[in-house]
């Protein structure tokens, strides 16, 4: 019997004559949707075009001319918008919760310190991104993550927080 790669005869294999041959017998292959060209692919693989990247941008522009990704896109968009409906302001998802002391000795708690300072800009010292920067310095202090830290940023003071 003769190889079906390389046309040699074959050993013990009923189809190949060495490993190499087997392994190119049992490579999976697929044509390009584009270009026709044929390339080797898993059989569970979702491609449809070769390596070339202008292939792969034309047949993304075919599917997005003909319709395809409507549908997916605006339920993308439908979603993000609920999410960060959901999350914005104090319910953010990365917000952590907060006990400072103003220089006078009130205390305010709340859940996220950025959305705070911007709120109650007329309380603080300097910009509400310069008073959240300055409360997170305290809180690297008190993490032990910075060598000079300090204990209050122009007269307030970071009481307590929740990560």
């Amino acid at each position: 019997m003769k190889c079906v790669i390389c046309g040699k005869p074959t050993g013990r294999n009923k189809y190949c004559c060495s490993m190499q041959c087997y392994s190119k017998f049992r490579q999976h292959y697929k044509i390009c949707v584009v270009c026709g060209k044929v390339f080797p692919s898993p059989p569970t693989a979702q491609v449809k075009t070769c390596g070339n990247p202008n292939c792969s941008k034309q047949y993304r522009s075919q599917l997005h001319s003909s319709g395809t990704y409507d549908a997916s896109v605006g339920r993308w968009q439908t979603g993000k918008d609920e999410f960060w409906a959901g999350h914005t302001g104090e319910k953010h998802v990365n917000a952590r919760h907060w006990v400072i002391q103003d220089p006078d000795g009130n205390e305010y708690e709340f859940d996220n310190l950025a959305f705070w300072a911007r709120e109650h800009a007329e309380l603080l010292p300097g910009s509400p991104r310069q008073f959240a920067d300055g409360i997170r310095e305290i809180k690297g202090g008190y993490l032990g993550k910075r060598k000079r830290a300090p204990s209050q940023y122009k007269g307030w003071r970071l009481i307590d927080w929740k990560d």
